[in-house]
């Protein structure tokens, strides 16, 4: 979806979104299992707006009570009911988490009082497992062994054939966060719709048209997103792209999902960064998938298995590597990664091999390359490459790689310029999660 399309479809979108939805009741999810049901708005403007509050106190909670979810004298967190200004509520610590109005019992068909009990039963035992695994303490993952699976689904708590579209939805949660507040306000709407229809779609064969374009829990978690810390949404993500399918399926009143796990599905491009210059013509494989509009990612085959990234030829062109090169950073590799190699050059010989390779160059250069090498990566998984100056983020790319793969990612610069002198940062990241980082400077 190019960002013309997504600009033609924003009025049309409006009219669906200022016509809202209507909402009797709203779940209260944690992580993916439903802890409270609420009826009323209370002091808040709407339902939407209480359920989206209600998830922030959560998110507080994850974020600064934690020796309060984990008392190992209790075997679990250590809540409290009580009433504030008559209202019976739930808390933990000094966070007030829900609050039962009449509303909400007399749909339930009880008291606020025997609600809100209710309630805390809920959150004793789903609140545990929210907390980001590297968070949770060897005793409670001992006295729970049910609950402990591999990191990334014990935090979005879906099925490992739904792991694909919980980074899809992460993806759209990370193209939130990185849009300016403008872009962000234009391209909401359409991002909303191609969420509901990347859910819908998700191994749901002849499906048709999804019978909402809209919903307000959609709008909700891409505000939340951008508006939490970066600690935050590093543990919370996986968590919110996991209730987000749940809700929306829920919502959609989704057939059981029959189809095959998709190979890969080319996401929408929300950013807005400035038109890149068109590089030098390459072969590139039509297999080969990249979800931006800049350069494709290229597949690399080195010149031999021992030597996967060879060195600059003697009379490469263009600028070749400073002599000596400046004090700068060697590249880090996070242990656990799938990525093997990481490495920077402008561009590749006729023999593939990689032209002044390092990470240091002489002059402001035209384009950059980062070579990569993974192995054993999951299917699907997500590659993130971003390249970062002073101002911030310059461009970014996302390839869907699995198993053993070599590929180069090429970032021309920009129409008014090249890369000028400065320092910057190669950023590598599998899932949403740093991989790899690769500093260099572009000298005058």
């Amino acid at each position: 979806m190019s960002k013309h399309t997504i600009a033609a479809t924003v009025a049309v979108l409006l009219l669906c979104v200022t016509g809202g939805f209507a909402q009797d009741y709203a779940d209260i999810l944690l992580p993916n299992r439903m802890v409270a049901r609420i009826r009323t708005a209370g002091p808040h403007g709407s339902l939407a707006q209480r359920e989206s509050a209600i998830y922030q106190r959560i998110t507080n909670a994850l974020s600064n009570e934690l020796h309060n979810i984990f008392v190992q004298e209790l075997g679990g967190p250590r809540l409290t009911v009580h009433q504030r200004d008559g209202i019976w509520t739930l808390s933990i610590g000094n966070q007030m988490l829900i609050q039962a109005f009449p509303e909400d019992a007399a749909g339930a068909g009880t008291t606020p009082a025997q609600l809100v009990r209710q309630w805390k039963a809920n959150y004793r035992q789903q609140l545990p497992r929210a907390v980001p695994p590297i968070r949770v303490p060897d005793w409670w993952k001992e006295a729970n062994p049910e609950a402990v699976a591999e990191p990334e689904r014990r935090s979005h708590g879906r099925p490992a054939e739904d792991a694909p579209l919980v980074r899809e939805v992460v993806e759209f949660l990370e193209a939130a966060r990185e849009m300016p507040a403008e872009c962000f306000d234009e391209f909401l709407p359409a991002m909303e719709q191609s969420l509901v229809q990347f859910i819908w779609t998700y191994r749901h064969p002849d499906c048709g048209d999804p019978p909402i374009e809209a919903h307000i829990r959609v709008r909700s978690v891409l505000r939340r997103a951008r508006g939490l810390s970066d600690e935050q949404y590093s543990n919370e993500r996986w968590w919110l792209a996991g209730s987000t399918i749940e809700h929306l399926r829920e919502a959609m009143d989704m057939p059981e999902c029959a189809g095959p796990v998709p190979e890969q599905r080319e996401l929408p491009d929300f950013e807005a960064p400035p038109e890149p210059i068109a590089a030098p013509a390459a072969p590139v494989s039509p297999a080969t998938e990249v979800a931006v509009e800049a350069e494709p990612a290229t597949e690399v085959e080195p010149a031999t298995d021992t030597e996967p990234v060879p060195q600059a030829e003697a009379d490469a062109e263009p600028t070749p590597r400073s002599a000596p090169e400046p004090d700068i950073d060697p590249v880090t590799i996070t242990p656990g990664m799938p990525i093997q190699i990481a490495a920077l050059g402008t561009g590749l010989g006729e023999s593939a091999n990689l032209l002044n390779m390092g990470q240091a160059f002489t002059a402001p250069v035209d384009q950059l390359l980062v070579y990569v090498q993974v192995a054993g990566a999951a299917p699907n998984t997500v590659l993130g490459v971003v390249m970062q100056g002073a101002d911030g983020i310059l461009a970014r790319r996302r390839i869907r790689v699995s198993g053993d793969r070599k590929l180069a990612v090429t970032f021309a610069g920009s129409a008014a310029a090249a890369f000028v002198p400065g320092e910057y940062q190669c950023i590598l990241t599998v899932n949403g999660a740093d991989a790899a980082s690769l500093p260099f400077v572009i000298e005058d």
